[in-house]
């Protein structure tokens, strides 16, 4: 594969592959990006955030994956599902981070954490940067 066949949005197709069973099985869908229309009472968005370095043998970057709860009526957040859901995250790219295939993924030391209230669409927001790598196959 050639490094210029590599990008942030086929690193981001492939953290939704990791993720997308595991967080179904707590009623969480995964998306590429936030989806236009339907929103669901939780979902997972993972979009690149920012460009893709190009380090000879690797591509390197960093995806922002947004985790968003529905605001309960009272418009607090619903911690139990948030935790759960970042429970499930942490299960699938852990501290040393996951590889799967020539990608590697961890949550970036890079970046703090965000959390934020939309409340014109009425969802807590948690904001995760996940460093990515990805090398070369041979086959270029």
């Amino acid at each position: 594969m050639k490094l210029s066949e590599l990008n942030s949005i086929t690193a981001c197709e492939k953290l939704k592959s990791l993720l997308e069973d595991k967080l179904s099985a707590i009623k969480t869908k995964t998306y590429l990006n936030y989806p236009e229309t339907s929103l669901p009472d939780n979902f997972v968005a993972i979009s690149p955030n920012g460009g893709m370095l190009d380090r000879n043998d690797a591509g390197e970057g960093i995806l922002l994956l947004d985790v968003c709860v529905k605001l309960l009526k009272d418009k607090g957040i619903n911690n139990i599902k948030l935790t759960r859901i970042l429970e499930v995250i942490n299960e699938v790219i852990t501290d040393s981070g996951i590889r799967s295939e020539n990608y590697f993924f961890v949550l970036s030391p890079q970046y703090n954490f965000i959390d934020e209230m939309d409340y014109s669409l009425g969802y807590a927001v948690k904001s995760l940067n996940i460093f990515f790598r990805v090398e070369r196959t041979s086959n270029y």
